[in-house]
């Protein structure tokens, strides 16, 4: 037989034939001789018996085909053949996908596509790539550019494309290493980078009197980074938002955000800004003019309306106000509230950061009027008008009821603590108490304010009031010492939340209380190493807002809880910080 290798050459490639012999045949014994029976004449050699040709240049497949004769004694003893297909430029690589074109660079784009077989089926390899490309104009002249490599890697660079947003049509097409060339693909289209669009018309905010805000959304950065923003503004020569008549005036060139704050500005005077971006390419168009206009000088703010007075228990109430529409043009810091009986005396008067306060001690079944004035950076305003509400009317008991409000806390080996409800006079101020005890199941009461007892010994304790008309009430049943006032439980504090630059909200859980109702719950807050403020929160309120605060900085906060036996432990501290100043 007759071996061959390769079977499918390419022109120029080398072919060998080769006798394959059986074990009973001895070549020794013949001549052996080679022709060329078909196809274009090959260049050939021999070479230890093999035959060894290279494959005819063709333009395509043509079939080469061989024998060899066996002579003995110059007679023909044995001829075999085969052949070779050899192609020509019918066998090309394949042509790649199209490619995608995108943004690498300010001037350039860059060009990928998928790789195709490496090997075409006559063993020639893929050796590289042309690429082409023009702007997208049936008219316009292609450029080329021819990449060798070993491995392909399908990409390349273009480098000396027009900024600007101009539309580019790029083909690829490979070719194997004799030099034949597949067919081009289809084509990929890109566009170069441009300026950034033009942003809509920015909203130009007050802020205060000399101070403006003004902000804009983001447009399409034209294919490359928005590096900075430049923001001009005027002030229009009439108070007219559309007047084009004055000079534009730049006030920065490296505005990272989409938003600026300009300070230093003419008081209650109309401003017109306009804001253009800025990428690698260069700064894209000026905006539409968006206008707006600077506060009027700070003044103290407007007085609140007359307040609410609602009552919390027979000693408390409750004021509560709104914020006034007209601040002044600054925020307010504090308000201050004063109270009297109706028809009397302004009595002392609080500041809160708040707008509500409890106020405590107060006679039972009374009238009570309170006014309140806000205060800003520009001081105070005038007093709000009246607001008028009662305490609740007292109990009718006239002695204390100890199930419900005495307190036998042991604090000592030999000492206890008492506390009871003050119960109603009967006309005439009660001037102290009389107190009396007795060991559990003893037989004389003793009325001494020192213990001498033992630590183990169960006390009964009985009390009555003493009034100015020396007149002695009812004495209380005995009490159980161990059986303390039901107090709430410690509230659940959630963590605190800013609420702009100068407050804070703070909420909590209602605890669990297995005493009397909860009225009220007492907030307390302070800077790190600060004295701790207060607000007071009436009952089922959960949360309330600290207002009055310092911007960027840090509060701790803890909240308790009252009802008539008193006030719950203070809760675990919660930190939160206020937001910065605009």
């Amino acid at each position: 037989s007759l071996q061959v290798a390769p079977e499918i050459a390419y022109p120029g490639q080398q072919v060998t034939f080769t006798p394959v012999w059986s074990d009973e045949e001895d070549p020794n014994s013949y001549s052996l001789n080679w022709e060329q029976v078909e196809g274009p004449t090959a260049n050939y050699r021999t070479d230890d018996g093999s035959l060894i040709i290279t494959a005819p240049d063709v333009t395509e497949s043509t079939i080469v085909r061989v024998r060899y004769i066996l002579l003995r004694d110059r007679n023909i003893i044995l001829a075999r053949s085969t052949s070779v297909r050899v192609t020509g430029n019918d066998v090309t690589p394949e042509a790649p996908g199209a490619p995608t074109v995108e943004i690498h660079d300010v001037n350039s784009l860059i060009a990928r596509w998928g790789p195709v077989p490496t090997f075409l089926e006559d063993g020639a390899r893929v050796s590289g790539y042309v690429i082409r490309y023009r702007e997208d104009d049936p008219a316009a002249e292609w450029t080329s550019y021819t990449i060798n490599f070993q491995h392909p890697y399908p990409g390349h660079t273009i480098q000396d494309a027009r900024v600007g947003g101009i539309r580019y049509e790029v083909q690829v097409r490979a070719f194997d290493h004799i030099g034949r060339h597949g067919p081009w693909s289809a084509p990929g289209y890109g566009t170069t980078a441009s300026a950034p669009d033009r942003p809509g018309a920015p909203t130009v905010a007050t802020v205060d009197a000399d101070t403006l805000l003004i902000s804009w959304a983001e447009p399409d950065d034209g294919g490359l980074p928005i590096t900075h923003y430049r923001v001009r503004t005027r002030t229009p020569l009439q108070d007219e938002p559309d007047y084009h008549g004055a000079a534009w005036s730049e006030h920065a060139n490296d505005v990272t955000s989409a938003h600026l704050t300009l300070s230093g500005l003419n008081t209650d005077a109309p401003y017109q800004a306009q804001v253009r971006a800025v990428n690698g390419v260069g700064p894209g168009e000026w905006s539409a003019a968006g206008s707006g206009r600077t506060a009027s000088a700070p003044t103290v703010p407007d007085a609140p309306d007359a307040p609410t007075v609602a009552r919390i228990d027979d000693t408390s109430i409750r004021v509560s106000w709104t914020e006034p529409v007209n601040t002044g043009g600054s925020s307010i810091s504090s308000y201050v509230v004063r109270h009297r009986e109706q028809g009397g005396s302004w009595l002392r008067s609080q500041a809160t950061g708040a707008t509500h306060l409890s106020i405590w001690g107060l006679n039972p079944d009374t009238v009570y009027e309170a006014q309140v004035h806000a205060v800003n950076a520009q001081g105070s305003s005038g007093w709000s008008n009246i607001g008028s509400g009662s305490t609740a009317a007292p109990q009718p008991e006239e002695t204390l009821d100890p199930s419900s409000g005495s307190d036998g806390a042991v604090i000592a080996s030999a000492a206890m603590q008492l506390s009871w409800i003050e119960p109603a006079n009967g006309g005439n101020p009660v001037r102290g108490y009389e107190i009396r005890f007795r060991a559990a199941n003893g037989s004389d009461w003793n009325y001494l304010y020192v213990l001498d007892v033992e630590t183990s010994a169960t006390i009964e304790v009985q009390v009555r009031p003493v009034t100015d008309a020396a007149l002695l009430g009812d004495v209380a049943e005995p009490t159980d010492p161990s059986a303390r006032p039901a107090l709430p439980n410690a509230p659940d504090l959630a963590p605190a939340s800013s609420n702009g630059d100068r407050a804070l909200r703070v909420s909590w859980n209602e605890p669990a209380n297995s005493g009397p109702p909860i009225l009220s719950y007492d907030v307390r807050y302070r800077e790190a190493g600060g004295q701790w403020s207060i607000v007071t929160v009436a009952a089922p309120n959960t949360e309330t807002l600290i207002e009055g605060l310092k911007p960027w900085t840090k509060y701790l906060v803890r909240v308790r809880a009252t009802n008539v036996n008193g006030h719950s432990n203070w809760s675990e501290s919660v930190s939160a910080r206020t937001l910065r100043a605009p």
